[in-house]
């Protein structure tokens, strides 16, 4: 038995994970066998300090040891958040539909985790299928209802000025370097509810719902995560930041319970960022056009606000053209103009933004 389009065979197998005896006695090995390297340091260093610190190579190649050592520790680790997030944010989606529709959410976040105690599958499936279905039914009326509507422009844009835009960045970024990176979350809050509340796509306005208590709330836990693998996870907070902004961001008019998200895959996109950027170094800055482009086409198609995917069609030539000549605008100006163009590309990718017609309810894992 599968459960709905929703979360398909992939849930189903995450199930059958979490209620395999045979994977649950093998996570609990893998854990066991991946502290061995912690505790061999810990009783090196203790044995250190008693015949003396002068003794500092063996430390080393103890250090050495431990470091490579840790690898199954990692993958531990990051294996048994995946599985427990994805479990989660199923759990975290229906009791969003719930308060959505006004019954109690907790309650019924917390009968995922009776179900997940109990071992109970079929329960947990159709718990998540009943609230799957009452957002599908909501969505073909609200089709069916606004078949008619035409989209009376097709114009998208960021309303705002350089001078607005450079001085409320600048001042939060410089929070962020007095904070040496602390601050971070408050810049990255305040941006995104600014910019987002400034943005019309197809002459949608905007809007910001989050919290800066629960982006913080988040932002503590993913640190933690990074602490304990080393800094691998943090390769996947750009993508879980982008998954928080696209589910508090939401279009006049829209069905917001369809939900939002970004559905990049962390490595590709991490790796097409590093190789653009190699490009842009090589190139001295010339293919900066492409860059952009590139990068934009890649995240916007990728990414959906209240169930609606969006679009790009923004072309390379087009901002070249563009490009050209902002830079005789930046050596008339003695290079000042350089501190727009960054607008200026942004606001570049927002015009050419925009809403696919189909509706679909985000994918939570």
């Amino acid at each position: 038995m599968y459960s709905a389009h929703l979360y398909g065979k992939k849930f189903d197998r995450l199930l059958d994970k979490i209620f395999d005896i045979r994977y649950i006695v093998l996570s609990i090995v893998f854990g066991l066998i991946s502290l061995i390297p912690l505790v061999f340091l810990i009783l090196s260093i203790i044995a250190l300090v008693n015949v003396g610190l002068s003794q500092w190579k063996p430390f080393v190649i103890l250090l050495v040891f431990f470091i490579s050592a840790l690898t199954p520790m990692i993958v531990f680790i990051v294996l048994r958040v995946y599985q427990n997030r994805d479990f989660k944010a199923v759990a975290r989606r229906s009791e969003h539909i719930a308060s959505y529709y006004g019954e109690d959410g907790k309650l019924i976040y917390s009968k995922f985790y009776e179900y997940r105690k109990n071992k109970d599958k079929t329960n947990i499936i159709a718990l998540a299928d009943k609230y799957y279905r009452l957002v599908e039914k909501d969505k073909n009326s609200f089709i069916k209802k606004n078949k008619d509507n035409k989209r009376l422009s097709r114009k998208s844009e960021l309303d705002v000025n350089f001078f607005q835009y450079i001085l409320f960045k600048l001042s939060l970024y410089l929070l962020t370097i007095i904070t040496l990176g602390i601050g971070y979350p408050i810049t990255f809050y305040y941006v995104t509810k600014w910019e987002a509340e400034h943005t019309y796509i197809d002459r949608r306005p905007l809007s910001f719902d989050g919290t800066f208590k629960d982006l913080m709330l988040i932002w503590l836990k993913w640190i933690g995560l990074t602490l304990l693998t080393l800094g691998v996870y943090s390769f996947f907070i750009s993508k879980r930041l982008k998954i928080w902004k696209y589910n508090h961001i939401h279009i006049e008019g829209e069905l917001t319970i369809l939900g939002g998200g970004v559905y990049t895959n962390a490595w590709v996109h991490f790796f097409l960022k590093l190789g653009l950027k190699a490009l842009l170094v090589i190139s001295l800055g010339l293919a900066k056009p492409y860059t952009v482009a590139r990068l934009a086409n890649y995240e916007v198609v990728h990414t959906m606000i209240d169930g609606r995917r969006l679009s790009f069609n923004g072309k390379t030539l087009n901002i070249g053209v563009k490009f050209i000549l902002w830079w005789f605008l930046t050596i008339i100006t003695l290079g000042m103009y350089n501190f727009f163009l960054n607008l200026e590309f942004k606001k570049w990718v927002d015009r050419h933004t925009h809403l696919k017609n189909d509706y679909e309810q985000a994918k939570v894992i």
